[in-house]
């Protein structure tokens, strides 16, 4: 490795690059990781990009003087390179591995309290030394170029890497390789700069000789299998309490696939998405009761989670077409590595045709009319899963409506009571489908079901019509059968419930632009895992944006005063 050697121009350039393309590809690679263990959404992501600023912030002051000073900047700068590669393997290892530590039950929800801490002990190793960097690229590169701006073309560099990284990592490696394969391409890049970067300065033999070795030892790794071992390791660590089959990332999603006596669970993103062989008995209810609404349910669309349950309960009416829309195709790969009599049923049924594509894009596209369109994702935590909440989507969905056609998709709720969280998220949501829809209905239970459509008559739909449609179709199902539904329609039980519902006057609209549906899932969930935090967020959203507005522009400009008034000399943005 002696014989290679750069420019000192061209290495200190290239080490810049790479510092810029690391920090974005370790951002990448932990903000996954920590989305999957934490279930988070934007929200989440804000406070880890905080955390990744304060950081980086800590990082540059300390670093500062040293940088200006030290005759080494570049010895430091070379080994502060090869600490945040392996700081990026030690942070993937500590988010899958502290559950398991701290004896965190899989499945349980933590709170954005216990996000902030976890994520800004992951990043510590990354951003302190990230920010660190910048001091010393900035001094190199001002005693290589002699240019006293040479702070703006580090920005330059960095930002070159940037754009590289998230390139290469956001559609296309990330598909392919597992995180820590990620992470050791991370090492190795790191390890070359800096051996290039000080081989251009002709200074510290030792520590070159240093770095070769962790090269060499992360190529080993990362060619004999051993990423793969600590990445299957460490992954299990994660899932403790189940078996783990397998865990992949695609563009979209991480999915995990585990079994626990028999059962498979498939989780997208850390969250429940199906199970087989033996689906929830709430299948049976989300699937018969808009089924049985409907006089002849001939075609269905089905979006998002149909496998493992909710197609073969279709299946049981007298259907002649199924189109099933999911957006990732790495989850129908999933069900078919691990299948099951129940998921090969119903991903090879002749009614059955399976579209990988996003649920909005395909609607654009299709010319179908549908009798029944049913929407099945979890609640709009996320700007994502919020798009199919909102009053864009449910007009989307009106124009592919079959005469006397309906849509249908379901919220938490209760059989007994609903907290204030609660019937403000199921109001949230309702009051968008009334926006479309004239004509709408919810059956209530510990999951609501909301039915709607623009000419069928469904609230003076009673319970007899729904009992002759079962018989005559012949549902055999474990749940729904005559004496539940007389159950579902007792008005004097869910009447009060179906009424508090309605009763949304106050109740602002979902949409596209201003997405109501992901703060009220956010107060909702937060009251379960962090009270206090729920409370601040049900302020917040009574603000207007104009008074944020305002407060964000009286905070910055109070930063650009306190910042004159230290240094003695104008802001310059």
């Amino acid at each position: 490795m002696g014989a290679i050697n750069l420019s000192p121009a061209a290495s200190c350039k290239s080490a810049l690059i790479v510092m810029g393309g690391t920090a974005t590809a370790a951002q990448i690679l932990i903000i996954r990781e920590l989305l999957v263990a934490f279930y988070g959404n934007e929200l989440s992501i804000g406070v880890i990009l905080a955390n990744w600023l304060l950081l980086e912030a800590a990082g540059s002051f300390f670093s500062r003087k040293r940088a200006a000073y030290s005759r080494r900047h570049v010895a430091v700068f070379a080994v502060m390179q090869v600490c945040i590669g392996l700081g990026c393997i030690l942070s993937i290892l500590f988010i899958r591995s502290f559950k398991y530590i701290f004896h965190v039950s899989t499945g349980e929800i933590l709170g954005l309290v216990y996000m902030a801490v976890i994520s800004f002990l992951a990043l510590a190793p990354i951003a302190i030394l990230d920010g660190a960097l910048f001091p010393l690229g900035c001094r190199g590169l001002r005693q290589i170029s002699r240019n006293p701006e040479a702070a703006a073309r580090v920005y330059l560099y960095q930002a070159l890497g940037s754009f590289g990284a998230a390139m290469c990592f956001v559609f296309w490696l990330i598909a392919w390789l597992n995180t820590i394969e990620l992470a050791s391409i991370l090492l190795i890049l790191n390890c070359c700069s800096a051996y290039l970067y000080l081989s251009s300065a002709c200074q510290a033999h030792r520590l070159k000789n240093g770095i070769a070795l962790i090269l060499l030892l992360a190529l080993g790794l990362f060619f004999f299998q051993g990423n793969s071992r600590l990445h299957e390791f460490s992954s299990r660590l994660l899932w403790y309490e189940q078996e783990l089959l397998t865990t992949r990332n695609s563009v979209y999603s991480n999915i995990a696939v585990t079994r626990k006596e028999g059962q498979y669970t498939f989780f997208a993103n850390g969250i429940p998405y199906a199970a087989t062989p033996q689906p929830t008995a709430l299948i049976e209810e989300k699937v018969h009761l808009p089924m049985l609404f409907h006089g002849l349910p001939a075609k269905v669309l089905v979006i998002g989670g149909g496998a493992g349950g909710i197609l073969s309960e279709i299946l049981k009416h007298p259907v002649k077409k199924i189109d099933y829309v999911e957006q990732d195709p790495l989850i129908i790969n999933c069900f078919e590595q691990f299948s099951t009599p129940l998921t090969q049923y119903e991903l090879h049924h002749d009614t059955v045709e399976i579209h990988p594509q996003e649920g909005r894009l395909f609607l654009k596209k299709t010319q179908n009319k549908y009798d029944l369109i049913m929407v099945n994702f979890p609640i709009p935590s996320t700007l994502l899963l919020n798009r199919y909440y909102t009053v864009e989507f449910f007009r989307l969905l009106a124009k592919h409506l079959a005469n006397d056609g309906m849509v249908s998709f379901t919220l938490p709720g209760s059989e007994t009571f609903l907290g204030q969280e609660l019937k403000n998220l199921n109001q949230t949501l309702y009051v968008a489908l009334k926006k479309v829809f004239p004509n709408v209905r919810i059956l209530v239970g510990n999951e609501n079901i909301f039915l709607g459509s623009l000419q069928a008559d469904l609230k003076s739909m009673g319970q007899q019509v729904l009992i002759e449609r079962l018989k005559s179709r012949d549902i055999s199902a474990g749940l729904v059968n005559e004496w539940y539904l007389r159950y579902k329609f007792d008005q004097e039980r869910f009447g009060p419930l179906t009424a508090e519902i309605r009763a949304s006057s106050s109740a602002r609209i979902n949409n596209d632009q201003h997405p109501t549906g992901v703060m009220a899932s956010m107060i909702y969930l937060n009251t379960i895992t962090a009270p206090i935090f729920a409370g601040f967020l049900s302020v917040a959203a009574n603000i207007p944006f104009s008074t944020w507005f305002v407060i964000t522009g009286i905070a910055v400009l109070a930063m650009i005063v306190c910042q004159s008034q230290s240094t003695g000399k104008p802001y310059i943005m």
